[in-house]
């Protein structure tokens, strides 16, 4: 019994390990998605470039119209970050609760 005990430490300890780092990489990213959705909502210029403008599409517009095609544009940017933001809390989540499970002493 004692070689099992001895055994599973390492495991938790890996385990938590694999954890902290898996945890610090994914609300690194889910922040980073949740502030480049902040900013193309607030429709920052520098990411112009970024919002997938489809050329015959802006050719098509004018006037008022190519201003409100630039802005649903960025918003459609926007609403992908923050479900990509979304899927990576859902991530964060089931993985906190399968190290937790993981981490409990088998008996």
């Amino acid at each position: 019994m004692e070689g099992v005990y001895t055994l599973l430490i390492p495991k938790a300890n890996l385990s938590f390990e694999v954890f902290h780092n898996h945890f610090h990489r994914t609300s690194l990213f889910c922040g980073f998605q949740a502030v480049m959705g902040a900013a193309f909502w607030l429709e920052s210029p520098n990411l112009i470039e970024d919002i997938g403008i489809v050329e015959k599409d802006w050719e098509e517009t004018h006037g008022e119209e190519t201003w409100t095609y630039i802005a649903d544009k960025y918003h459609q940017t926007a609403m992908n970050c923050f479900v990509a933001a979304g899927f990576y809390v859902i991530t964060l989540v089931l993985s906190s609760v399968t190290c937790y499970l993981n981490s409990k002493e088998v008996v």
